[in-house]
This record gives C-alpha cells, sequence and structure tokens, in this order.
C-alpha cells in the first residue's frame, strides 16, 4: 500500500458536508416556523372563539328558562353575571339586554341580546340574540 491510495479513499462522511446538511435542516426548519407560529395563532383565537360561543349556549338555555312572564325576565337580564375563566386563563364577561320592550299583549315575545367579551376588552367574541315566549306581563 502505498500514500496515494490512502489519500485518493473517500469513504465515510466529511466535516464539510455534515455542515452543510446542518444547514439545509436549518433553512427547512426556519421555512416552517411562520407556519407553525400562524397555527399557534389560529388554535388560540379558536379557542377563545369556542369557550366563548358555549358560555354563549348556557346564557341562552338560561334565559330560556327563565319564568314565561315578563318581569322575571327583565329581572334575569338586570341582574349581575359573574365572569368565566377558562383553563389558559382568559377571563370571559357575558353580558345581557333587552331588544326593545315587553309586548303590550300576551301571550307574546321579547327579544334577549346576549355577548360575550373578554373581560377588559369591548371587542365582542360572540353573540346571539334569542326571543323568550311571555304568557303574562307579571307573576
Amino acid at each position: 500500500m502505498n500514500n496515494d491510495d490512502i489519500v485518493s479513499d473517500e469513504s465515510g462522511i466529511g466535516l464539510i458536508e455534515i455542515v452543510i446538511s446542518m444547514f439545509l435542516v436549518a433553512l427547512i426548519a426556519m421555512a416552517f416556523l411562520p407556519l407553525l407560529i400562524r397555527t399557534y395563532s389560529t388554535t388560540s383565537l379558536n379557542t377563545t372563539t369556542a369557550t366563548a360561543i358555549q358560555l354563549l349556549d348556557a346564557n341562552v338555555d338560561a334565559t330560556r328558562t327563565t319564568a314565561s312572564n315578563c318581569q322575571a325576565v327583565t329581572n334575569f337580564v338586570a341582574a349581575a353575571i359573574p365572569t368565566v375563566t377558562d383553563p389558559r386563563g382568559v377571563v370571559y364577561q357575558p353580558h345581557r339586554a333587552l331588544v326593545g320592550t315587553c309586548p303590550g299583549g300576551y301571550p307574546g315575545t321579547v327579544g334577549v341580546r346576549i355577548w360575550i367579551t373578554e373581560l377588559g376588552d369591548n371587542d365582542v367574541v360572540a353573540e346571539a340574540t334569542t326571543l323568550v315566549y311571555l304568557t303574562r306581563a307579571t307573576p
């Protein structure tokens, strides 16, 4: 065996190939980084919206199961509503308001608007208006 055989033997992976492959892996990772960040942001927004919709649904159900007279619905809408905190620590504030006034004749309906905001923020996350069937004005 002479020195030319040893020098011309290029089996295995050299340092240059390892550095180039690490650079290519880093480029691919950087290309996916914006996608991962956007996915996280969208997931957070979807979670907030889904939680607000569940809270909205619970409030709509509670409104519809109130007594079927105008005074009870008005008192229910005016009552203080506690905030709700989800596992991520986001605090939601439900709001309720009558849409219009109680009907002049009975049976009739009255509209109730319910909306959910994040505590300290006026942007509405979810909202709905429901009609409550009323049989009389007072109990």
